[in-house]
């Protein structure tokens, strides 16, 4: 790159030489003719024409620059004026023109000049920063096309004067006109002085001036058609457009080069940024697995202390200091959801939910969130929501950022109750899906139109105050877009400042496989009598109620004597009465009087709603003394309403049951007795926070514990041990959780010993950990920090097989059907109760059946052998029909269509797993009753 100072000396060495050439030639006698002119004007046609793409190109490439703009219709003018020029000269036009040749080809090429040189004086005053806006593209085109035709009529149709005068000093005057624009031109773009750095500047000054050099040196002193001067003019006038298409040149192979390290620049800060974004991904998986490791340590030990300390200052403290860890792992979850959005690594998993399950685990949820901060939740929902294929969890988080907003932002409202009110829609897209669509209403402080637009920023909560008031970190709205936006959904924000707000949302989400469907009680003899009261809650019952055929009638006042006539036209024998937040009630004594004949006292039943009840452990009823249900209004769902009407109707109602502190043996049992009972239970965990407080949790469930601190130790222990129950660590040295789950499935199969169940408690919530602890053989999986209650929900299911099959001593039951198995199937089958037919039968199902498990367990392992395995789950299928294994026969099936359907190797994995676990529990409670029947055997051959 040329210095600035060489640079000008360029100019002035240009100078020297056109001089010179101007000096040397003019006694030289050149006569040219006709064909030479044309020729020259065609190739200065042409290379004007390609100066003034290249200018377009790099203009409309880039658009930085409006003098490239400028210059290119200059020189696509003068390329269209060049080529008028060369077609006047033919003979063949001569005439078609009003003016003859030594008139008509001098002023056509003044023309041309004329308009270089205009072009030059615009491009110069519009680069000023006083002229850049007053000079648009618009007026420049239309100058440039007006000049163009307007040359063209002019001299298509008007005489022109003569263009030499020999008895001057300067032959040809008019030349100096083009010259003069040409000359302040390049006087400003020398004093501009940005030719001394750019190139495209620096060669079109040089243009100027050799255009200005003919212009004054050659052209004015050309005394008749094709002489020297006139000849040495026109190549000169090709020389300076080849000189601005090496500039344009070097001004695009400067840019490409620019812009090629400039983008290596940008690889190399976005190789930086990706592994800054790695590292920084690497190191927040990680911190959640140590976050959440002490923090499983905070939450459990405080929940197993609220539950122990019975004063009433006590439990006060620590249902705060429970509020504000659960709080804390809000926010962890939502940085590190943050964080997975910024590195693109946020995912979802799709799954068959259930709609309605899935909205009412986050209102049961929140239900006494609400009902601290005295707003009042409610929910309208319609009573059948269909199976979609979504991120459940997903879901939730979508509906508990913006439920949750609404109840903090609703709370202490000096002029009225808060109220939050949650509307779900599904509207049929086609046959394979829909739009679930959920309004979250509010009354709350509303938001007004200035903070609207930073809502969904990062760490925005609207202004300082409203942070400072309510708390939280500003992510969750930032969240809940990023994911309606994964989902393809919409979100739509309708708010006014003190009046409250409305969030809605919908999600286009696939019909997923249609489960089999509950059978619904018939309640054709029941009537229910409404008690109305508060209005959406009245309007949820009569839709629900209309939507299951249950005859009922709403009350508006305490007389029901219109009721219960009502109830005895139908001859119901069954009546519930539903009290709506009633300013009135409908009691016993009331109805006494009225009752009809086919009513007796013990088929009333009395359901109250009352915000009062705090649906506390997914509990959304309470029964009283009396037999009066209390329900939570806002944890009301079509098929919770069904069921307990049914339950009533039935007289088989009864609160949900969960394993507590009074359902466990004694801590001082033995270890032979907690084997008898099924509650040894091995820990395997490296940390010893977690070995104290999930030992504890045990301990209160009614397990014996040991511990071990690795995987290789679990297992040397499990080995020498009889334990029902491994709970592991994933992530230990020596031998993680996975491998542990492994060998122990491996041993169980070669040596045919008892399946034990194992759980992987791990900190490590991301996705894919699920599927990798099924695929491992695990039963089921528990992400750190949990509680006391969500532990026992996941053992329930093993406790609830463990107390089918031992009883209050941990002996065998003598009962014909157990859990998973009718016995008195296959004495149907055969139509012998027999013990040594039965026996050998048995016998020969488990010899049958351990072989196909075998192979099951070889594909669990390795995916690749899969030849004959449809086969093989139809025969065992089959085989689980005949003995009456209920639950194994419906694994199987689940297989078949997995492999139906072409489901991943996961998910066959994990139904493998599943049919092999149930195959094993199986076994031992044949080969249990095996030997009774031996021995029935014995003792009738005696």
């Amino acid at each position: 790159m040329f210095t600035a100072y060489q640079r000008q000396l360029s100019f002035l060495l240009m100078i020297f030489i056109l001089s010179g050439l101007a000096f040397f030639t003019s006694a030289l006698e050149w006569q040219g003719n006709k064909t030479l002119h044309t020729l020259m004007e065609v190739i200065a046609t042409l290379v004007a024409a390609f100066v003034g793409i290249l200018c377009f190109l790099h203009y409309f490439a880039h658009e930085s620059n409006k003098l490239f703009f400028i210059i290119g219709i200059g020189f696509m003018g003068t390329a269209a004026l060049d080529f008028y020029h060369a077609l006047v000269t033919s003979e063949f036009f001569d005439l078609l023109f009003p003016s003859p040749p030594p008139s008509l080809i001098p002023w056509s090429w003044v023309a041309s000049r004329f308009f270089l040189g205009v072009s030059f004086l615009v491009a110069a005053f519009a680069i000023l920063p006083r002229y850049e806006h007053r000079i648009s593209n618009n007026k420049i085109i239309l100058f440039s096309s007006s000049f163009a035709i307007l040359s063209f009529l002019f001299f298509a149709f008007y005489p022109l004067p003569r263009a030499y005068y020999p008895e001057l000093i300067i032959s040809r005057p008019e030349e100096l006109i083009p010259a003069l624009m040409m000359a302040i031109a390049g006087g400003m773009f020398y004093m501009r002085g940005g030719w001394k750095e750019d190139d495209f500047e620096y060669w079109l000054l040089l243009t100027i001036i050799v255009s200005l050099t003919c212009q004054l040196m050659f052209m004015p002193f050309s005394t008749q058609l094709f002489d020297n001067p006139f000849n040495m003019a026109h190549m000169l006038k090709a020389f300076a457009y080849m000189l601005m298409s090496v500039g344009l040149f070097l001004s695009i192979y400067r840019l490409f080069v620019s812009e090629r390290r400039l983008r290596q620049r940008l690889e190399r800060s976005l190789d930086k940024t990706t592994a800054a974004t790695q590292a920084k991904s690497g190191f927040l998986a990680a911190m959640s697995h140590e976050i959440r490791t002490p923090l499983n340590g905070i939450v459990a030990t405080i929940d197993l202390l609220r539950r122990d300390l019975q004063q009433s200052e006590h439990r006060d403290l620590l249902e705060t200091a429970d509020s504000s860890a659960r709080m804390l792992q809000v926010i962890i979850g939502d940085v590190l959801d943050f964080s997975k959005i910024e590195s693109g690594k946020l995912e979802l998993d799709k799954t068959d939910i259930s709609l309605e399950e899935t909205i009412f685990q986050v209102v049961d949820n929140l239900s006494g969130q609400a009902d601290k901060m005295r707003v009042r939740l409610r929910v309208n929902c319609p009573p059948a929501l269909p199976v979609v294929s979504a991120d459940g969890v997903r879901i939730k988080q979508i509906l508990y950022n913006l439920m949750g907003n609404a109840i903090k932002f609703s709370q202490n409202l000096p002029d009225r109750q808060g109220a939050v009110v949650l509307d779900i829609e599904m509207k049929a897209r086609d046959e394979s899906g829909g739009v679930l669509t959920f309004v979250v209403r509010d009354n709350g402080i509303g938001i007004s139109d200035k903070l609207k637009a930073r809502l969904f920023q990062p760490f925005e909560q609207g202004d300082d105050q409203i942070s400072q008031r309510f708390g939280g970190t500003g992510l969750g709205l930032l969240l809940t877009k990023c994911l309606v936006d994964m989902m393809s959904g919409e979100l739509d924000v309708l708010s006014f400042p003190g009046e409250g707000s409305s969030f809605s949302v919908s999600l286009p989400l696939e019909y997923g496989a249609q489960g089999e469907s509950q059978k619904e009680a018939d309640l054709s003899d029941v009537f229910v009598i409404i008690c109305a009261g508060e209005g959406l809650l009245t309007e949820s019952l009569v839709r629900y109620l209309k939507y299951g055929n249950v005859p009922f009638f709403v009350l508006h006042s305490a007389d029901a004597t219109l009721a219960l006539q009502a109830a005895g036209q139908r001859h119901s024998s069954r009546l519930i009465i539903l009290n709506c937040y009633a300013d009135f009630s409908v009691t016993p004594e009331r109805l006494e009087c009225c009752l009809p004949t086919t009513l007796t006292g013990s088929n009333i039943h009395f359901v109250t709603f009352s915000a009062e009840f705090s649906a506390q452990d997914e509990h959304y009823l309470e029964i009283q003394r009396d037999g009066r249900v209390i329900m939570h209004p806002s944890t009301l769902s079509y098929h919770r309403l069904m069921t307990t009407l049914s339950d009533l109707a039935c007289k088989t109602l009864k609160e949900p049951v969960t394993f507590s502190m009074a359902d466990r043996p004694e801590l001082s049992m033995t270890i032979e007795q907690a084997v008898a009972h099924r509650r040894m239970a091995l820990l395997v965990d490296d940390n010893s926070t977690n070995q104290k407080v999930i030992s504890q949790q045990l301990l209160r469930l009614g397990f014996l514990i040991d511990l071990a601190q690795d995987g290789k130790q679990g297992l040397d222990m499990w080995r020498r041990n009889q334990y029902n129950l491994i709970l592991t660590d994933c992530h230990m040295p020596e031998m993680d959780g996975y491998e542990l789950s492994r060998c122990i499935r491996k041993e169980e199969l070669e040596q045919g010993q008892r399946r034990v169940a194992i759980i992987a408690i791990t900190a490590d919530a991301l996705k894919g950990t699920k599927e990798k602890c099924h695929a491992a053989g695990m039963d089921a999986y528990l992400a750190k920090p949990f509680s006391l209650k969500e532990l026992s929900q996941c053992l329930e299911p093993f406790l609830l097989e463990w107390e089918a099959h031992t009883d209050q001593d941990g002996l065998a039951l003598e009962t014909d059907v157990v859990v998973g198995w009718d016995k008195r199937v296959l004495i149907s089958m055969i139509g012998s109760d027999d013990p040594s037919v039965l026996s050998q039968f048995y016998r020969e199902f488990i010899a049958s059946s351990r072989s196909i498990i075998e192979h099951l367990y070889q594909h669990t392992q390795d995916s690749s052998q899969s030849e004959g395995l449809s086969a093989r789950m139809q025969k065992l299928h089959t085989a689980s029909d005949m003995v009456g294994a209920i639950h194994l026969k419906a694994y199987c099936a689940k297989v078949i269509e997995l492999l139906a359907k072409g489901a991943s190797i996961q998910e066959l994995v994990a139904g493998l797993n599943a049919c092999i676990h149930s195959h094993h529990s199986l076994v031992d409670s044949i080969e249990e009753h095996c030997h009774e029947l031996d021995q029935l055997s014995r003792n009738k051959s005696r």
